[in-house]
């Protein structure tokens, strides 16, 4: 049996998301945007996002049954953070959301199948799969792609995740892009690594998210100081958005953040293994160790944290040497003298050219 269209958003609502649409399984008008993209080099490192462009514009390559994608999204909590958690992006800040949100989609199906539908063949993503989720969600009408890049609508500002439900029932369309960012730009002058080339194109290699989130390896030391305090992800050109001030809170759904019982000097401390029992559970354990202990040394140095000294002296001799470049210039931009005797030191036994040469770049700065 079909459901209406309805009857699927209707139940959407019941079971706690905040809105829902229906999009086709193919988005033909969007490849020329997204081969321009990607041969532009926009997208960095992250290889998968150049992997799979012909299941990205019709999901139909994939699972030859698609009919129709519903598509949903859900607010995720926008409070102010104390300890460790001021540092992360809002989604961030408390369990990871594929862990919570793909059940609730997964759930979503069977309900459909149970009250509306009878048996039909789906699959869920909720970031989890190559699809074009933000676009899909437009076609669905649930809003439009704002000039920072992400879907917006009026409602929900941007901070919301979306989900998306695979299906081979024959449902109605969205009615397609409900609103427009007009002539603001706000967004735009509030990210201070320039990453927007031009409305609504991010060139992610600039991007703090993707720094401190998908990018491995050193982060260029010229963008180093325009990170600022950033961790984990940004929230800047959300938080310049007209349409994200006064929206309504959500209930902590994601649960409550345990990133306020960790500092800045004690993460600098944390091996392999006892980074893994922190963080496994939460978005935090996606750059692994290296990556977001490279992220602290950068906030420790643009904040002058002294009291992250010891730990990032102790790191000039960690057996990564990623983390051993970041430390020195944790260090010099802190700037404390006698520090600059152990980086020299450090310089000399570096066994890794690119290290050493940033160690001898970093030295610069005490004379």
């Amino acid at each position: 049996m079909n459901p209406s269209r309805q009857a699927i958003l209707d139940l959407a609502r019941t079971l706690g998301f905040d809105s829902a649409g229906i999009a086709p399984p193919d988005l033909p008008a969007e490849r020329r945007h997204l081969e321009a993209w990607i041969a532009a080099g926009y997208a960095g490192s992250m290889q998968w996002l150049t992997r799979n462009t012909d299941v990205r514009l019709d999901l139909r390559t994939r699972f030859p049954w698609a009919r129709s994608v519903v598509v949903v999204t859900r607010s995720y909590p926008k409070r102010a953070a104390a300890g460790l958690a001021r540092y992360v992006s809002m989604y961030a800040r408390a369990a990871d959301y594929h862990d919570l949100m793909l059940p609730q989609v997964e759930e979503f199906a069977e309900r459909i199948a149970a009250d509306l539908a009878g048996p039909f063949r789906s699959h869920a993503y909720v970031d989890t799969g190559p699809a074009l989720e933000r676009q899909l969600a437009s076609a669905a009408g649930l809003g439009w792609l704002g000039k920072h890049g992400l879907l917006m609508n009026a409602g929900q500002g941007s901070t919301f995740f979306l989900g998306l439900l695979v299906t081979d029932l024959e449902l109605e369309p969205g009615g397609g892009v409900s609103g427009s960012c007009g002539t603001c730009r706000a967004c735009h002058p509030a990210c201070p690594t320039d990453a927007f080339v031009a409305p609504g194109v991010l060139d992610a290699r600039r991007c703090i998210s993707y720094l401190t989130i998908e990018h491995r390896g050193p982060i260029d030391r010229a963008l180093r100081p325009a990170m600022g305090a950033w961790l984990f992800g940004c929230d800047l050109c959300q938080t310049a958005c007209p349409f994200n001030h006064g929206t309504a809170e959500v209930d902590p759904w994601l649960g409550t953040s345990a990133l306020e019982q960790i500092d800045l000097p004690e993460l600098l401390t944390l091996d392999d293994d006892a980074f893994r029992a922190r963080f496994r559970p939460t978005p935090l354990w996606r750059p692994r160790r290296e990556g977001l202990l490279r992220n602290a040394l950068i906030v420790g140095g643009n904040l002058r944290r002294l009291d992250v000294r010891a730990p990032a002296l102790a790191l000039l001799h960690d057996p990564s040497p990623v983390l051993r470049d970041a430390a020195s210039w944790c260090l010099a931009a802190i700037g404390e003298v006698e520090d600059g005797r152990q980086v020299e030191a450090a310089a000399r036994a570096e066994p890794v050219e690119w290290v050493r040469q940033g160690m001898a770049e970093d030295l610069s700065a005490w004379g």
